[in-house]
């Protein structure tokens, strides 16, 4: 029996009030980084790619583990995603400018999912980036995908733990950005080849 009612409480607890809609800040926290050698200036532009409800970052979730009210950002998402690469860029030494070599990030995926458990609940974070340098001319010299991912286990389906999940896979997604060699050699004009790679599956487009 007290198993039972406790069980219910972390339910309840999980769900909160599931029906009024939440607005958090998402905090992005850069990662490790240093300088490149022969870093050249930047052109920055962010697209969002998804095509609805663009500032909808998560959903809170009833007891069962349904979708109800929605979680949405204080800022739009393509300007989270904006300051976040400037600040990536710029530690390395790649000055974000008119004028500098094109790279053109499109946002595919930013979104927490909320999962319900016995005693506690999940947030997982899923932010999907296409990335693409150009030349100034033709095709691109580099197209690729980076997912990044984040998981944590909650009492609460609210807004900050929504933001949290997010901006952990938004450092996710841009630290894989950063390790792949072919990317950084393109941004500072050492590879000319193009690479491409499909987009990978994600969750929900919101």
């Amino acid at each position: 029996m007290i198993r039972i009612v406790a069980a219910f409480a972390a339910v309840s607890m999980l769900a909160g009030c599931a029906l009024s809609e939440d607005v958090a800040t998402v905090k992005y926290v850069p990662t490790k980084a240093e300088v490149v050698a022969d870093a050249k200036p930047v052109g920055l532009t962010v697209v969002d790619a998804r095509t609805s409800d663009r500032n909808r970052i998560s959903a809170k979730i009833n007891g069962f583990g349904t979708e109800m009210a929605a979680i949405r950002s204080d800022k739009d998402v393509p300007t989270i995603v904006t300051d976040a690469l400037k600040v990536e860029l710029e530690t390395r030494g790649f000055h974000v400018q008119a004028g500098g070599r094109p790279l053109t990030v499109s946002i595919n995926q930013f979104y927490n999912q909320y999962g319900a458990g016995v005693f506690s609940g999940t947030a997982n974070g899923d932010v999907n980036l296409t990335v693409s340098v150009g030349t100034g001319a033709g095709a691109p010299a580099f197209t690729q995908t980076y997912a990044g991912t984040a998981k944590k286990t909650i009492l609460m389906a609210n807004g900050s733990n929504a933001a949290e999940t997010v901006a952990s896979a938004l450092n996710d997604a841009l630290a894989k950005m950063f390790a792949d060699p072919a990317f950084v050699a393109t941004l500072t004009g050492k590879q000319s080849s193009v690479v491409a790679a499909p987009v990978a599956a994600g969750g929900p487009t919101s």
